[in-house]
């Protein structure tokens, strides 16, 4: 899906300058948009399965806490309860280290895709500026020559 059609800047015209193409730049320019715009959409994604999961993280977090509730009830045998709600405690525990990592491994694969889109399209732009430019140089070299 193209977001910016082709468009003129009719005002450019009036300035052309020999070897000089602005409509690719204009076009150079607007794949950046374009890798922009892409890059935005993948984090934006990425962070809506982020929210997403701390979502159902929450939730899984109050079932679990109601469950340690339940289950760390005081009995008779001190020994037996500090075992028990020790236990329960550590699994929590491990449990939300578990879901932090994951989190983090969402969040470290999205702005990896996220920058990576940029950065190849970065890498594309200079090599487009680069192309643009010569044929000024080569022009330049030409009436130089003449």
């Amino acid at each position: 899906m193209n977001a910016f059609p082709q468009f003129k800047v009719p005002s450019f015209d009036q300035f052309k300058v020999p070897g000089f193409d602005f409509s690719a730049v204009f076009d150079i320019q607007r794949r950046n948009v374009e890798a922009f715009t892409a890059a935005s959409q993948t984090f934006a994604q990425g962070m809506q399965t982020v929210v997403q999961r701390q979502g159902e993280i929450a939730r899984q977090s109050i079932e679990q806490f109601q469950g340690l509730m339940t289950n760390a009830k005081p009995t008779t045998a001190v020994e037996e309860t500090l075992v028990k709600q020790t236990d329960l405690v550590k699994a929590a525990y491990e449990k939300n280290i578990a879901n932090a990592r994951e989190l983090q491994d969402i969040v470290s694969k999205v702005t990896t895709e996220a920058s990576d889109i940029l950065s190849r399209r970065v890498v594309a732009s200079l090599d487009e500026i680069k192309a643009v430019a010569q044929p000024k140089k080569v022009a330049e070299r030409t009436v130089k020559a003449a």
